[in-house]
């Protein structure tokens, strides 16, 4: 995916005395992500150094925004943060197909990714990943390069939505009965 353009409401001078009249995001990878949320526990810092990273703005550029600007591209970098691919996109993708990236990635010593493959957790891994210590990401990364055969560092170079997609799918594995997947609702 390209970056998205924003048209600015209110054009601001960059610190390199240019006149900016537009702004492009990128998407946030998960390992940005986590580095973000790990150093900081201030919302606010962490929303501003959020989109300095996925714009490229410095910290007195974004001070400068206008409210109704720097409320675009916190919109953006929330729905990037809390929607799957599939939503973010506003496209019904399916979930027994193998997951088309949003953004592909390099994995595996090299090899371009573009799709992602998830097989069922078993029992065993459910109860392995519950006695690793650390935060709840921590789990999360094991489990899901447990369950699509990457290294956790090849998941962090993820886009967020990516992430997100493959941790609904998972959640799906982990929280529901097998009827639901018998039942025509899913076809795994």
């Amino acid at each position: 995916m390209e970056r998205k353009v924003f048209v600015l409401f209110h054009p601001l001078d960059s610190d390199k005395g240019d006149k900016l009249t537009e702004v492009k995001a990128c998407l946030l990878t998960l390992g940005k992500n986590i580095e973000i949320v790990d150093e900081t526990d201030d919302d606010d810092l962490r929303d501003d150094r959020m989109i300095c990273a996925i714009t490229g703005l410095t910290g007195d550029e974004l001070d400068r925004l206008s409210v109704p600007d720097y409320n675009s591209l916190h919109a953006y970098l929330f729905d990037q943060r809390t929607q799957s691919t599939s939503e973010f996109l506003g496209k019904d993708l399916d979930s027994d197909d193998p997951d088309l990236l949003l953004k592909p990635i390099t994995a595996n010593g090299g090899q371009l990714v573009k799709s992602i493959s998830l097989q069922v957790p078993s029992l065993k891994s459910v109860r392995m990943r519950d006695k690793i210590e650390g935060k709840d990401v921590d789990r999360a990364l094991w489990m899901t390069a447990h369950c699509t055969g990457l290294g956790v560092e090849d998941l962090k170079a993820l886009c967020m939505p990516d992430w997100m997609r493959l941790q609904k799918r998972l959640y799906d594995f982990l929280l529901k009965p097998a009827a639901y997947f018998q039942s025509g609702t899913s076809s795994t």
